[in-house]
C-alpha cells in the first residue's frame, strides 16, 4: 500500500466534509497535516502489536560493547524485552543466542547507550548479529512498511485517530460558545466523534487479534 493509498482511505473512513482536519485538500504532500498525524498516530498503535523487525552484524568496540548508534531504527522502548544478540554468528544451524543474563543495555556517564556484554565477552572487532524491534512510521518514500494484508487495521487504527481530533476539536468549541443550544451541539457531536473513534479502535484490534488466531499465535489484546 502506498501513502497515498492509505492517507485515501482514512479521509474516507474519517468523511470529514466540512475539512476541519486537512490542511490542503486533495494534496497529501504539500503540509503535514491532522490527517498525517492520525496516520502516525495509528501505525504508531499498530507497532504495540506488529512492530518492524531488523537484524544487523555490527563489530564490539573499544570498550567491548556494541553502540545501538550503529543500529538503525533502534528504539530502546521497543528492543529492552525483545532483543535478541547471536554470537558467535554461524551460517548454518541453529542461532547461537546469548543467554538474556549475558548482557544489558548500558547508558554510561555522557549517557550514550550501548549494549555491555557481562560474562561472554566478544574480543573488540568481533562481529555480533543484533534481533531488534522498532515502530513502524510514514517512511520517506512512496510505500508503507507493512504488510498489505494488515492494511485495514492500520487504516482502522488511523482514522479511530483522526476521528478523535474531531471530538477534541467540537469539545473545544463548545467551551468558547455561549449560545447554549450551540454547546449542546457542539458537546453531542464531540461525543459521536468520540464514539467512533473507539469502535474503530476496537475493530483495528480485532483484526489483528484475528489473524494470529489465523496463524495459530497466542493472543495479546492492547488497549487504545
Amino acid at each position: 500500500m502506498t501513502i497515498d493509498e492509505l492517507l485515501r482511505q482514512v479521509m474516507q473512513m474519517v468523511r470529514d466534509q466540512a475539512g476541519k482536519l486537512q490542511a490542503s485538500p486533495g494534496d497529501f504532500s504539500d503540509q503535514p497535516d491532522a490527517y498525517t498525524d492520525a496516520v502516525n498516530g495509528g501505525l504508531a498503535l499498530y507497532s504495540q502489536v506488529r512492530p518492524r523487525t531488523r537484524s544487523v552484524a555490527v563489530p564490539t568496540n573499544s570498550n567491548y560493547r556494541v553502540d545501538t548508534a550503529d543500529l538503525q531504527f533502534f528504539d530502546e522502548s521497543f528492543a529492552a524485552q525483545t532483543m535478541r544478540i547471536e554470537f558467535p554468528i554461524i551460517q548454518w544451524g541453529e542461532p547461537q543466542w546469548l543467554d538474556r543474563d549475558e548482557w544489558i543495555l548500558y547508558h554510561d556517564d555522557n549517557d550514550v547507550l550501548s549494549i555491555r556484554f557481562t560474562t561472554l565477552i566478544p574480543p573488540i572487532g568481533t562481529l555480533v548479529r543484533v534481533h531488534y524491534n522498532y515502530p513502524h512510521v510514514l517512511p520517506d518514500g512512496p510505500d508503507c512498511t507493512f504488510p498489505d494484508s494488515d492494511s485495514p487495521a492500520v487504516v482502522y487504527l488511523s482514522a479511530a485517530q483522526a476521528l478523535q481530533y474531531l471530538a477534541n476539536e467540537f469539545a473545544q468549541a463548545s467551551e468558547h460558545t455561549v449560545a447554549t443550544a450551540d454547546i449542546a451541539l457542539f458537546v453531542n457531536k464531540s461525543g459521536i466523534y468520540s464514539s467512533r473513534a473507539a469502535e474503530l479502535r476496537k475493530l483495528g484490534f480485532g483484526y489483528l487479534r484475528a489473524a494470529r488466531i489465523r496463524a495459530g499465535q497466542d493472543v495479546r489484546t492492547v488497549r487504545g
